[in-house]
């Protein structure tokens, strides 16, 4: 072979060589590119991130595609109870939500606000074709929690809830209807039903929520009797927020003063007082007087 013909085979070798070269990284760019692309099934805002540890049935530990530091992601627009304050269900929402997350790469993607007062990353979580925020509101593992502007997903959450009450799923499986007002404190983190009559409403407006007083009734004993109270003065005030207020009739606060309602509800305790928050209509029936609202 002579020098020219050495050379011509060296400068095809090396220009082979530089063609692969330039492919392979072309096909990483590519690989990295389409990593970052959410599936179809997840938003296309979403970014991914991978799950190291469940805290609780709204929270994670997960890390982003680089690997660096951890962050703390809470699942907006739900509330799941509280494992360290040893809430009714909140090991059963942990472990569902570690079920569906745990080690795995899940899509998160944001709202309006992305982050809370505590620095911890706001999302909406998506992995293996499902949204697990709802998943959790579905099975009865977690309500619904909105606070404006993060609102995006409200209208599913809501039919999400309803669907689990309605199916008495988890903790609306689970229903506590307290003999007497005195019980309530027993009950604390519990769905209950209450029976009672509207003392008092107080509308909303300008962020304000809608207030409505109840003042519990005993229910019936066995032998069809009400049992009598040692804490007769017990009201419990039932909470509707400004997110959820159009969901319910525009005249709802006329036509609840001086009824006897049922509520159907998880019973919180904040600074003495008893209240329970509803989420949508079904949660609040009208008991007697025909012709009367009934949610």
């Amino acid at each position: 072979m002579t020098v020219n013909n050495r050379r011509r085979g060296w400068r095809l070798y090396a220009t082979i060589a530089a063609a692969i070269a330039v492919a392979a990284v072309g096909y990483g760019s590519w690989r990295e590119a389409v990593g970052l692309l959410p599936p179809p099934w997840a938003p296309p805002d979403a970014r991914p991130y991978t799950v190291t540890r469940v805290v609780d049935g709204d929270t994670v530990v997960a890390r982003d595609r680089s690997g660096g530091q951890a962050v703390r992601i809470r699942y907006l627009g739900i509330d799941a109870p509280e494992v360290a304050a040893g809430e009714p269900f909140a090991r059963e929402a942990t472990a569902a939500n570690r079920e569906m997350v745990e080690g795995r790469r899940v899509w998160v993607s944001t709202d309006v606000k992305d982050t809370d007062e505590h620095g911890r990353r706001l999302g909406y979580v998506f992995a293996d074709g499902r949204f697990v925020n709802r998943e959790l509101v579905a099975a009865g593992y977690a309500e619904v929690m909105l606070i404006a502007p993060n609102v995006r997903y409200g209208d599913e959450l809501v039919a999400a809830q309803a669907e689990a009450r309605a199916a008495g799923r988890g903790m609306w499986g689970d229903v506590k209807v307290p003999g007497e007002p005195a019980e309530l404190e027993q009950h604390v983190g519990s769905v209950v039903r209450l029976r009672g009559n509207v003392t008092g409403i107080m509308p909303g407006g300008d962020g304000r929520p809608t207030m409505i007083w109840i003042r519990p009734f005993p229910e019936p004993g066995p032998d069809g009797e009400a049992a009598g109270s040692s804490r007769p003065s017990t009201t419990v005030t039932v909470v509707v927020f400004p997110e959820f207020r159009d969901r319910f009739p525009p005249d709802m606060e006329r036509d609840l003063a001086g009824q006897t309602v049922e509520v159907t509800g998880r019973l919180q305790e904040r600074n003495g007082r008893f209240q329970i928050v509803l989420r949508e209509p079904g949660q609040l029936q009208v008991l007697v007087a025909a012709g009367s609202w009934t949610g």
